[in-house]
């Protein structure tokens, strides 16, 4: 099967926004709970120890941070690549959902669907198989008739426990 190229950048707003957004709040938690490390634990001690010369949390801080900031900076570079290949990766299970989404979405309003298929690296191909294993089952159906679907939508409205005379 040849490869189905995407061309937008996030399929599915809601799902990999929230994924996007998920990491860099962790990235960001991670870095400032390093540099927290970086600062408290030398500042913990030397207040269990009671140094005569410990150092003050402005000194403590200057050296946490010139130690931190090559680690805050090399992650920041990386931190772009990280988030495009999680955008890729859930390419391959937002793109699925959202296609089908979409065919049951025409499927319900009488639209002509065609099988679906998916990319060779998507998730989920058992969705696929069975969702047309189902489009076929529709399609065998009889049609239904304008008078059955009006038949249909009284009875519906009918309480359900009267009885239609």
């Amino acid at each position: 099967m040849q490869p189905i190229s995407r061309k937008t950048v996030l399929i599915d707003h809601a799902v990999q926004g929230r994924l996007v957004t998920r990491v860099v709040t962790y990235w960001a938690v991670c870095m400032a709970g390093t540099f927290v490390v970086l600062v408290g634990t030398p500042l913990i001690v030397s207040w269990m120890f009671a140094a005569a010369n410990a150092p003050t949390l402005g000194q403590l801080s200057g050296q946490a941070w010139r130690i931190f900031w090559p680690v805050l900076f090399a992650s920041g570079l990386v931190l772009p690549f990280l988030l495009l290949d999680l955008v890729r990766v859930s390419h391959r299970f937002a793109g699925p959902v959202y296609r089908l989404r979409s065919s049951l979405r025409d499927l319900a309003d009488g639209k002509t669907v065609a099988p679906i298929t998916f990319r060779d690296n998507d998730f989920w191909y058992e969705v696929a198989t069975e969702f047309n294993r189902v489009l076929e089952r529709v399609r065998d159906l009889p049609p239904v008739s304008k008078s059955d679907s009006t038949a249909e939508a009284a009875s519906a409205k009918q309480d359900p426990g009267s009885v239609a005379v």
